[in-house]
């Protein structure tokens, strides 16, 4: 540790908290991706967006986002960011560099924070899943019950009645997921909120880093560029 209080991180921790916060601004509010990958993302409309029923993130944190965006794109264009020789680096000079930066711890409590919310997330998506699975195979199986039994009365009544079993049950099961999704979906968005709302958290803190240090945005970018992996 540094006098300052900050630290040379592993490359890995720098990019991923980054790498987190950037995608889930963006995935949040941009539907589909530019086809020019080094424009600049659309501006992002905080308030409509954490006005909306169920918003996946606060006001708070979409703003955090939004800023440790700006900074990431400002550093990794600032001319005084770039050094002779940067689009020849080679990944593991990148990572050399890039351990070399000095960088600010995440917040112990934030960080803490953001692995409970993502944990917690994952946990009930995992649960829903299963249900989903569970729910699929039964289903299945109750439809091929219902198409027997069609296929029983038109044999007895030589096709004149056609039975209507598989069409009562599809109808039903139907009505069931469409009130169970609703139901999924009221259990896991507040989860996926306060994950969201964490890593902004987080974000906003590196958002300043790299305002302050528009190398280490230069760095990042190259990595990303080059699809770098950390150690």
């Amino acid at each position: 540790m540094h006098a300052d209080g900050s630290t040379r991180l592993p490359v890995r921790v720098t990019t991923a908290t980054l790498a987190a916060a950037l995608a889930l601004a963006l995935t949040a509010s941009v539907a589909k991706p530019k086809p020019d990958a080094n424009a600049a993302p659309p501006a992002i409309d905080c308030e409509k967006l954490a006005a909306r029923p169920m918003a996946p993130m606060s006001l708070e944190s979409c703003r955090q986002m939004v800023a440790a965006q700006a900074a990431y794109q400002a550093g990794a264009s600032d001319p005084a960011a770039v050094r002779p020789g940067d689009e020849s680096m080679s990944c593991a000079q990148i990572s050399a560099e890039l351990a070399q930066q000095q960088v600010r711890p995440p917040d112990a409590a934030k960080a803490a924070e953001a692995t409970a919310a993502t944990n917690a997330f994952q946990a009930k998506s995992k649960e829903q899943q299963a249900e989903a699975t569970a729910t699929a195979v039964r289903q299945s199986a109750e439809l091929k019950a219902a198409e027997a039994a069609d296929r029983t009365v038109q044999v007895a009544t030589g096709g004149i009645v056609q039975g209507g079993a598989t069409r009562r049950v599809a109808e039903a099961q139907s009505k069931a997921n469409q009130a169970r999704g609703k139901e999924m979906y009221q259990e896991i968005a507040p989860l996926g909120q306060r994950m969201t709302n964490s890593v902004g958290d987080l974000a906003g803190d590196a958002g300043q880093q790299l305002a302050a240090n528009p190398r280490l945005a230069r760095l990042l970018k190259l990595a990303n560029d080059k699809k770098c992996k950390g150690p």
